[in-house]
């Protein structure tokens, strides 16, 4: 059927006594809005598959479905990820599959260290597990104003929040929703600048870099 068939059809099928041109037009009319209500009805069809979805409802989809827009994500790239939802949930609950959300979410360089994998483990500490994340970063590392060898603020540097705050709450977000159900977050530990003792295998102690700074958040 064609955009206007209502409208057409309305006023090739009328009697004759409506087929003069006030009739017309009032049947024309009625039939643009059966039409109107017609392309609505095939939108609201096509809004429920990713693939046919027009790019405005992929976000509700993606709720629907408990899964975000990963941060470089093209709306193609979108679509395909939310037609694989299974598979997508099937990988959670997993350290594999929080470093993939994570990575998705602009985070391209984590590691999860998970207690239970160590040596010399406080048993009731078996749970616990630890998020590190390694420059570059979905944000611009600001100015962090540190303390210095007598223990004062460096004037250097004006303070600011090292983790944008919307940025750490969808950290966390992410993390609370993904972990494996009997795990328990120990914290997030961001590189801002320097390097890591024994970097990249463990971010041992915030205070540990080569001239650096690390911001870590609760989760």
């Amino acid at each position: 059927m064609s955009e206007s068939d209502f409208a057409d059809r309305a006023v090739e099928e009328a009697p004759g006594w409506l087929q003069k041109p006030y009739g017309r037009r009032f049947l024309f009319a009625l039939g643009v809005i059966k039409d109107a209500v017609l392309e609505g009805a095939k939108i609201a069809v096509k809004v429920r598959f990713p693939l046919l979805a027009p790019s405005d409802a992929l976000d509700v989809i993606g709720r629907e479905r408990g899964i975000d827009k990963g941060f470089y994500f093209s709306d193609s790239q979108y679509r395909k990820q939310l037609v694989n939802a299974f598979g997508y949930w099937r990988r959670q609950g997993t350290a594999a599959g929080l470093i993939q959300a994570l990575g998705d979410a602009g985070y391209r360089n984590v590691q999860v260290y998970e207690n239970y994998t160590g040596d010399g483990i406080d048993p009731s500490e078996w749970s616990w597990f630890y998020v590190q994340f390694l420059p570059p970063y979905p944000w611009t590392v600001e100015g962090v104003a540190v303390w210095d060898d007598n223990a004062i603020w460096d004037d250097d540097r004006a303070w600011v929040d090292p983790v944008p705050p919307s940025e750490a709450e969808r950290v966390r977000s992410i993390i609370r929703k993904l972990k494996p159900s009997h795990a328990k977050p120990a914290g997030a530990a961001f590189l801002l600048s320097g390097q890591l003792w024994n970097a990249p295998e463990r971010i041992w102690d915030a205070g540990l870099t080569w001239s650096g700074v690390v911001a870590q958040i609760d989760v």
